[in-house]
């Protein structure tokens, strides 16, 4: 069994991933209950019964991934890959940013999946840009390669922004 982890400044939410694709056992908790990620874990294993071993634990976590770590922005919790290791033993673990997670989900969209918001129609096979509001600003960037697509997340919430002129400060105000 396998479980997917979506780690926000505000809520945790859980769900199990069974070897035939099957997702079951959705949970949201706020993440200020528990004073550390395995901890939260910990007590989701235990509310759904799960007593096996894990096989892998995919860790979608707002905050840039740096060195191995996700220093949580809007919790108090440091996701750092080894020790995320260490305490699940015989699991892989995955840790990645959570609109990078978002991003490779996209190439499994259809036209029917998609809202046009303005231009002219949507080029399925071009660069793409998932963004979103959490606790923060969440980015994603996709360019297609030879190879399929490469998913490159940011925080936009974490950049600084030089107003260029009265018009762009009265946009900022």
């Amino acid at each position: 069994m396998s479980v997917l982890v979506d780690v926000g400044g505000t809520n945790i939410r859980f769900a199990t991933l069974a070897a035939d694709g099957r997702i079951s056992h959705y949970e949201a908790w706020l993440t200020a209950l528990y004073p550390g990620f395995l901890d939260a874990l910990a007590a989701y294993r235990e509310l759904i019964g799960l007593a096996e071993p894990l096989n892998a634990v995919a860790i979608a976590a707002a905050g840039p991934l740096k060195a191995g770590s996700i220093r949580m922005t809007n919790c108090p919790w440091d996701l750092n890959l080894a020790a995320l290791q260490a305490g699940l033993p015989g699991a892989r673990v995955h840790l990645l940013n959570d609109f990078e997670a978002a991003g490779h989900a996209v190439p499994t969209l259809g036209p029917e999946d998609l809202r046009q918001l303005g231009g002219s129609g949507a080029d399925l096979a071009s660069p793409a840009v998932v963004m979103g509001p959490g606790t923060g600003l969440g980015v994603a960037l996709l360019t297609p390669s030879a190879h399929g697509w490469s998913v490159w997340s940011g925080e936009g919430g974490h950049v600084d922004l030089a107003p260029q002129g009265a018009r762009e400060i009265a946009v900022l105000l």
